[in-house]
């Protein structure tokens, strides 16, 4: 046997080994995939575990790829159905299915209305993808209520160009993409759907190579957020806005507005919810408005919230505003509202879900569904 085979045996065997290995060991992170309608969703029936800083928790889609149980697609006789639409606040992925927001908020209804609340979150969602979900997969299920989650971010998730900014793995690189026209409508963008191919699809079965590329991506995005957090984002708390951040915010008011009226018109109840992000109360995750270039005695907080509730309002839809219930409990409560990668912990899900509850019972009064 030459000296080069003999190499490749001494090199590959470890090797393959270590592959081997890694399979058993290892946990199964695919967690999403590409979707020819709205980005992208989860892997369906995909379950496993996920895990970040100070979080593990154990993860369940259901077969159409959100983090839900299957639902029928007929509503049952007397019971109040609920679609909850938002990014990774929704889908709640750091903390256990019981512990999620539309989980907390199903249990705690049903003492009150038989309830079915359906969760349609997914991260990295901005107004675009929630609208595109609503019209590919909750407007089939014919919801009494549609609460849509509003995070900040969203904001920049909605700009083509402004989004490329952000920390993101390739496949949320691939982001459907919405311009208004001059007389107000809304006008898709070109989409190309993110494509594996046969190649990188058979590696990223291998949980390894899975593994790495994921510690290199969040080391990369930790290394983002420590030089420049969401930059523009941080530009929606100016005073004055410059013409990208004006463009943006008019985008996402002319998706929103066509979201809700959309929603009124299916017959459904749209509900607005309005949270600060955690790196406004958070002393952790507070030092990135600190860092930031921005004039800090120039900076109003509530700012860009603001601008939705104001077009709720414009439009009659409800609006769930906890901002100040956040300032009251965030000291009070044991644990605070967040974890340390910004996203809610268990208090922070249970706060919004008493809310939406509240609204919905009096909703419910209000068009006599509790007696239905």
């Amino acid at each position: 046997m030459s000296k080069t085979k003999s190499l490749l045996i001494i090199v590959a065997v470890p090797f393959f080994l270590l592959i081997i290995i890694s399979q058993a060991l290892l946990i199964d992170i695919n967690y999403w995939q590409s979707d020819n309608l709205i980005g992208w969703k989860h892997t369906p029936n995909f379950s496993g575990v996920f895990y970040g800083p100070g979080f593990k928790a154990k993860v369940k889609f259901n077969k159409e790829g959100f983090r839900d149980i299957d639902h029928q697609l007929e509503n049952k006789k007397g019971v109040l159905r609920i679609a909850v639409i938002g990014d990774s606040f929704v889908e709640a992925l750091q903390v256990n299915q019981s512990d999620m927001l539309t989980t907390v908020l199903e249990k705690s209804l049903n003492s009150v209305i038989k309830s079915e609340v359906m969760n349609f979150g997914v991260s990295s969602f901005g107004t675009t993808n929630e609208y595109l979900t609503y019209w590919a997969y909750v407007k089939k299920y014919r919801p009494d209520f549609v609460i849509i989650v509003f995070s900040v971010n969203d904001f920049i998730d909605n700009d083509k160009i402004l989004s490329e900014c952000l920390p993101s793995i390739d496949l949320m690189r691939h982001r459907p993409y919405f311009s208004v026209s001059e007389n107000g409508d809304l006008v898709a963008e070109e989409f190309v759907p993110y494509k594996k191919g046969f190649l990188r699809s058979a590696l990223s079965r291998v949980r390894l190579l899975s593994f790495l590329r994921n510690a290199i991506f969040r080391l990369k995005a930790q290394h983002a957020r420590k030089q420049q957090f969401y930059t523009k984002e941080m530009e929606l708390y100016s005073d004055k806005y410059p013409p990208e951040i004006t463009d943006c915010v008019n985008r996402t008011e002319a998706i929103l507005k066509k979201f809700l009226l959309s929603i009124f018109n299916e017959g459904s109840m749209p509900i607005v919810c309005l949270a600060y992000p955690s790196y406004v109360l958070d002393p952790y995750r507070r030092n990135l408005l600190t860092q930031s270039e921005l004039d800090l005695n120039k900076i109003n907080i509530d700012k860009p919230l603001n601008i939705i509730k104001k077009l709720c309002v414009s439009l009659s839809v409800d609006v769930i505003d906890i901002r100040r219930e956040q300032l009251q409990v965030y000291k009070s409560a044991l644990g605070g509202l967040f974890l340390k990668d910004g996203h809610w912990n268990e208090n922070g899900h249970k706060l919004l879900a008493t809310a939406i509850e509240k609204k919905i019972i009096q909703k419910s009064r209000d068009m006599d569904l509790l007696n239905n």
